[in-house]
């Protein structure tokens, strides 16, 4: 069974590269390219999650690499008046642009033009249960018209539709500290 999910990942994240055509090039991602702070302008998806949730203001996100090299991405989530942090080691794949993470995840990372901004996009299992998200990040918080076009398309070309695109409100960052 995860041999024929690394065959299907592996043919998916082939396909960007084929359907040029239809989208402006998108290139692999690798972790070096990545390391600081991005912002998920947009996201979309059947996460399952309710609704209320769909739409609560997200923090920026940041890679990282740690002393030991391991390539993590790091967000502080606010829950109430507390600051949870959430770490999520990450390797690269043998294919570009793949990140497999240490909780059994296949996320694909492609720079837009201009490596400003990117797609990453997500497909698992919970229960049996397929699910796929895909999120516009960026280096800044500015919105190009460019862009958010172009992530429309990519949504529709995942087989959804672009009124299911989430624009979440910013999040101030917040600073988890660890009690020694």
């Amino acid at each position: 069974m995860g041999t024929l999910l690394l065959l299907l990942l592996a043919m998916g994240l082939s396909l960007l590269s084929v359907q040029g055509a239809k989208r402006p090039l998108m290139t692999p991602a690798g972790a070096e390219e990545l390391l600081g702070t991005w912002h998920i302008i947009r996201w979309a998806g059947d996460l399952p999650m309710p609704a209320k949730t769909q739409t609560q203001p997200l923090p920026p996100l940041r890679f990282i690499r740690n002393k030991d090299t391991t390539f993590k991405l790091r967000m502080n989530f606010r829950f109430r008046s507390v600051c949870l942090p959430f770490d999520m080691h990450m390797d690269e794949f043998i294919i570009p642009g793949a990140f497999y993470s240490a909780k059994g995840y296949f996320i694909s990372i492609h720079f837009l033009p201009g490596k400003e901004y990117a797609i990453s996009f997500y497909k698992g299992t919970t229960a049996y249960v397929y699910y796929e998200s895909m999120e516009l990040i960026g280096s800044t918080l500015d919105e190009s018209p460019d862009v958010l076009r172009t992530f429309e398309e990519y949504v529709e070309w995942k087989g959804h539709h672009k009124t299911e695109i989430i624009d979440p409100p910013e999040l101030e960052p917040c600073e988890y500290h660890r009690e020694v």
